[in-house]
């Protein structure tokens, strides 16, 4: 933006524009609309978000908004992180929906065997999660970039108690799903048409996870206790594969590793702890 933009020189903007934002976020969620016009709204409020984090006034206002404890900045934190687990959900469900599709269309003997109406209903669920998949991870890989880049700079609200197992174990999931067996399921054709990138995705939920690994003990202690999501071997592969495809800078692979052994070691020290407890009458 231009050092004359309106949005930096206009007084009111200048004094209200972040809070306005952030109310708004949460807002639409308490107001009587659709689900579309909702994540619609939303949409909006983060593109402007992000253009407004690039001038330095709008910053300084949202890195203060941040640092009022029980204050907007949580609740809007908390919409997003509700925001990212529905939408990532539901988008990947549907793009796993779409991948079953177009492998039983391959198998043409099975397909043409069914009855018409059976037909029928498959194609038009098919054209449903098409829809949902596109708009789903659109206004996901959304979410996901402001919390990427927010975490550069802003990272104590999402390691207050009330977050940080939530947020630990929802990065670990959806590392877990990008890596591990379930991406199969995945790998539909035509991934552009569906906004499905994987490949951003994995560098952006990575790129949040170090970034509050480094700031928080306690978030990788976390990690090592998320029993469902965490195991260091697809931790491991993740950074392989991101070596691999050149997806991050060789130093950030590096420190993503150095956090994954501090994580084994932490999981290897609850274990023994829980054997010592339980022989224990």
């Amino acid at each position: 933006p231009t050092p004359d933009h309106v949005f930096v020189t206009h007084p009111g903007l200048i004094a209200g524009l972040v809070p306005t934002l952030l109310g708004l976020y949460v807002g639409v969620e308490y107001l009587p609309r659709q689900y579309y016009q909702k994540y619609s709204a939303r949409h909006s409020i983060s593109a402007i978000l992000e253009f407004i984090w690039s001038m330095p006034i709008h910053k300084a206002r949202i890195l203060e908004a941040a640092r009022e404890k029980n204050g907007i900045f949580t609740s809007f934190i908390n919409m997003v992180a509700n925001d990212l687990v529905f939408l990532l959900d539901d988008g990947l469900k549907s793009l796993g929906d779409i991948r079953a599709h177009q492998l039983a269309v391959e198998d043409e003997a099975s397909w043409n065997s069914q009855p018409q109406s059976v037909i029928d209903e498959r194609i038009a669920a098919f054209r449903q999660a098409e829809r949902g998949a596109s708009s789903c991870m659109t206004l996901a890989n959304t979410t996901v970039h402001m919390l990427f880049y927010l975490t550069e700079e802003i990272v104590q609200p999402f390691l207050e108690p009330v977050f940080v197992e939530r947020m630990a174990h929802m990065l670990d999931l959806y590392i877990m799903t990008l890596v591990g067996p379930k991406i199969s399921e995945l790998k539909v054709q035509n991934r552009d048409k569906y906004a499905f990138k994987p490949r951003d995705l994995l560098q952006e939920i990575i790129g949040i996870w170090i970034h509050l690994g480094n700031a928080s003990q306690e978030f990788l202690t976390k990690v090592a206790s998320d029993e469902r999501s965490y195991q260091p071997a697809v931790f491991a592969k993740a950074a392989r594969i991101m070596r691999k495809r050149a997806i991050m800078k060789e130093r950030t692979i590096q420190r993503f590793e150095e956090l994954n052994r501090q994580v084994e070691e932490l999981q290897e020290n609850l274990t023994q702890l829980e054997d010592i407890l339980g022989d224990i009458p």
